[in-house]
């Protein structure tokens, strides 16, 4: 009976992913009401390891190939019940963005001139863009 005392969590995963220039890939989800700009990612499916699941959700979204570097910050959000992992990733091959549903478009941002995001997500782009 441990699982009564215990909160159930969603586990998703986001992408840092930073050009040359150290500006940070973001996406546009045009179904979002707000913050329709943030982070590529999404939720595990079961079974999923986490690396798998951002290169899958970043696949998916956009056509882009990523590549992990490294596991870089966990957050947790008791409000909406979820876990989050975020990774430091690199796009593998040609940047060649391909529209879904999920996502409009694309921008590389710096992190002293980012869109409308989450509060959140503008504070990790801002705690990593000058890590190497």
């Amino acid at each position: 009976m441990v699982w009564i005392g215990n909160p159930k969590f969603l586990v998703s995963v986001d992408a840092l992913i930073f050009n040359a220039e150290n500006a940070c890939l973001l996406f546009n989800h045009p179904y979002r009401q707000d913050y329709t700009w943030g982070l590529p990612g999404g939720y595990l499916k079961r079974g999923e390891h986490p690396q798998s699941a951002i290169q899958r959700e970043v696949f998916e979204e956009s056509g882009l190939e990523i590549q992990v570097i490294k596991l870089l910050d966990t957050t947790m959000s008791e409000k909406h019940r979820r876990i989050t992992l975020i990774y430091l990733a690199e796009i593998v091959g040609e940047v060649k963005f391909t529209p879904s549903v999920e996502v409009s478009e694309f921008g590389f941002f710096p992190a002293d001139h980012l869109p409308d995001l989450f509060p959140n997500q503008k504070a990790l782009i801002q705690k990593y863009s000058r890590q190497p």
